[in-house]
């Protein structure tokens, strides 16, 4: 495995570890669009840990599998959402805590990118309200 820096005809520039002229091991990757991710690759895809960071102001930061957000990671928003978390295939999934723009928080049961199951909202002002997302109704407990 050697290190090397390649450039595509699209923009995208890559510097890092290589093996049978793809990227893996460790790299960084910064596409035609100015979106960067540094961290581990496989086989040519981010595979393991890394920072994604986009143009529009997202930013991953958590492990990856086949090129997706999969594992435990946070993810922050334009809006400055947050989640802390679990991922499965882009998505939240698993257990994780969700603060929205205006401080209100989801911390409980994720599935497939929807909350979904046991936990608590907090509210702005602090009020706990502990629950359960049942297709996509709130119901106390």
């Amino acid at each position: 495995m050697g290190s090397d820096t390649i450039c595509l005809p699209n923009g995208t520039e890559y510097s890092g570890e290589m093996q049978n002229d793809k990227p893996h091991g460790w790299g960084t990757l910064v596409d035609g669009s100015g979106n960067r991710y540094e961290g581990e690759f496989k086989e040519g895809k981010m595979d393991g840990k890394g920072t994604l960071t986009q143009v529009d102001g997202m930013v991953y930061q958590g492990e990856f599998k086949d090129n997706m957000f999969h594992g435990k990671g946070t993810l922050i928003q334009p809006d400055n959402c947050r989640y802390d978390g679990e991922f499965a295939r882009n998505r939240f999934n698993g257990l994780g805590r969700l603060v929205q723009a205006d401080g209100s928080k989801w911390e409980g049961e994720f599935t497939e990118g929807a909350i979904n199951g046991l936990g608590t909202i907090t509210m702005p002002d602090g009020q706990q309200i502990p629950g359960r997302f049942k297709n996509g109704k709130f119901e106390t407990i």
